[in-house]
């Protein structure tokens, strides 16, 4: 409680604390606090990104992809996979149709892809395929 007399300025909202732009300034009697956002580090004046890709605290699945943003990240799931990023799902190109195996192969479902193989009586690499 400010004394008889005096007049207590609130520094964060006339903006003459230091605090750092990615930090969270709090008023309190005769004075501030800087504490830095949830993504960054520091003591409020000084505020860095945390890597949450490189650190290994990110919740991305094991396929796919995080990226690090300022304060956070992202998740993207890897090419033959679906979902949000945190939730990736193997994509069976066989069964979708979208394999590019020859009439004469047969398509094989992989853990984020698939792979062909000509049909006895045909040779060739699965996407080619010429009778025998």
């Amino acid at each position: 409680m400010p004394q008889k007399g005096t007049t207590h300025i609130d520094e964060c909202t006339t903006g003459t604390d230091n605090c750092n732009a990615n930090a969270q300034c709090t008023n309190t009697p005769g004075g501030f606090t800087c504490a830095c956002n949830s993504g960054f580090s520091g003591d409020g004046v000084t505020c860095v990104d945390i890597d949450e890709c490189t650190a290994g605290t990110d919740n991305c699945n094991a396929n796919a992809q995080c990226t690090n943003t300022p304060g956070g990240f992202t998740c993207a799931c890897n090419s033959g996979f679906s979902g949000d990023g945190v939730t990736c799902v193997d994509i069976d190109e066989c069964t979708a149709g979208t394999d590019n195996c020859n009439a004469n192969a047969q398509c094989t479902n992989t853990p984020g892809g698939f792979t062909c193989a000509c049909n006895s009586g045909f040779s060739g690499d699965g996407v080619t395929c010429v009778g025998t």
